[in-house]
C-alpha cells in the first residue's frame, strides 16, 4: 500500500513539472513570434497582453 501511495505522489508531482515546462515552451514560442512577426501583429499581441495586465 504504501509503494502505491508513494507512487501516486510522485506522478503528481510530475505532472506538475509537465504543466511548468509547457507553459515555459509557450512563452518561448510567444516570443520568437514577436521577434519575427510583422509591427502591426507585433502591437496587436502587446495591446492583448496590456489589457490582460489591466485586469491584474
Amino acid at each position: 500500500m504504501k509503494v502505491i501511495l508513494k507512487r501516486v505522489k510522485m506522478e503528481k508531482g510530475q505532472s506538475t513539472i509537465e504543466y511548468a515546462l509547457i507553459i515555459a515552451v509557450a512563452f518561448v514560442l510567444v516570443g520568437i513570434l514577436l521577434k519575427i512577426a510583422s509591427p502591426k501583429f507585433s502591437e496587436y499581441l502587446n495591446a492583448i497582453f496590456s489589457k490582460l495586465m489591466s485586469f491584474i
